[in-house]
Parts: structure tokens; sequence; C-alpha cells
């Protein structure tokens, strides 16, 4: 097809279409993305998102991508809650030996010496 303007409204039309499905907004990719060949990642990206979306909603053809998951909801009696106050996780890390000596203001220069 040599109309470019039909070409482009009909990626328009398929993300809007997408979005109507029920896709959030950060899967989508931008009509240049495949038009001028820019993000491809984005539009492989999208179509994974689109093909779990449909697993999810009970397509049951060919399967692309990994179906989206229903809600998990779980239950902790007070006990395990109040068990959980006392765990320190690794993520916390620590600052030991941590220091800023040496370091140059921001936007300064850098001071490259030769060595004598």
């Amino acid at each position: 097809m040599k109309a470019p303007f039909k070409q482009r409204e009909n990626v328009e039309m398929f993300l809007k279409g997408c979005e109507a499905y029920g896709l959030k907004s950060q899967d989508l990719f931008q009509v240049n993305d495949l038009y001028e060949h820019k993000n491809l990642y984005m539009v492989i990206d999208c179509l994974f998102a689109l093909g779990g979306l449909a697993q999810k909603k009970g397509f049951d053809g060919p399967v692309l991508g990994v179906k989206v998951a229903n809600e998990n909801k779980r239950e902790f009696s007070e006990d395990k809650l109040q068990d959980s106050n006392r765990i320190i996780g690794l993520q916390y890390g620590t600052n030991k030996g941590a220091s800023q000596a040496g370091m140059t203001a921001y936007g300064t220069t850098r001071q490259i010496l030769p060595d004598d």
C-alpha cells in the first residue's frame, strides 16, 4: 500500500483498539516507533502484552506472551504481621566505609595530573 497517511491511520486504530481492549498505556507504542522503525522493541513488547491480556480474557487460540495474573489476595494472622516487624531485610544494606572523600563539587572539571 503506497498511502502513508492510511498506513499511519491503521496503526493508530490498532493502538486505540488495544487501549479499548484493556491494555495499559505504558504497554502501547507510538505510531512512529513502528512506521519509521524507531523503537521496534516497544512494538514487540506491546504485542506480548496484548497476547497476555488476551489469554487472561479467555482467548484459547495460539498464544504469545505470558498470561496476566489474576488477583492473589492473601490473609495473614495478626501474629504473622507482628513477626514481620522484627525482620530487618538485606535490602537496607550498610554504609560502612562509605565516604565522599576525594569527590569534587558538581560541575567542576576533572583534575587529571600526569604521573611524576
